[in-house]
């Protein structure tokens, strides 16, 4: 998606994503911007949950593909369950040239992660 010249875009689902990977991986392939140069304020939010005990969802933002390392969250999940999610969000102020992707992604420690009701904002600064 490109990010018009306005100041503010989101993407936002209620549906609910699942992923097995281990590495990290672009929410639903479509949650990635492409912004004119500028500076952004970037949020990603979600509820997650995993489908086997004892496991850990993690999300983070990237730029073209590069995870920002300040970025990652992680929530352990002592019990497994699709009915019982957590809350989860990252957020970030990141300066683009004009052809780098912004990507909202995710991961699994093992087994099934889910993220629910999830929301990808940018926000133009300057």
């Amino acid at each position: 998606t490109t990010v018009p010249t306005s100041t503010y875009s989101e993407i936002s689902s209620g549906t609910s994503y699942n992923t097995n990977s281990t590495t990290d991986v672009i929410v639903n392939g479509t949650y990635t911007y492409t912004p004119v140069s500028g500076t952004y304020l970037v949020i990603f939010s979600g509820e997650v949950a995993t489908g086997s005990n004892n496991r850990s969802i993690y999300i983070s933002i990237h730029l073209s593909g590069t995870q920002i390392a300040s970025t990652e969250r992680r929530t352990y999940c002592e019990m497994s369950s699709t009915t019982e999610f957590h809350s989860a969000s990252t957020q970030t102020i990141i300066t683009v040239n004009g052809s780098q992707a912004i990507e909202a992604r995710y991961r699994v420690s093992a087994g099934t992660g889910y993220i629910n009701n999830s929301n990808f904002s940018i926000v133009r600064l300057a």
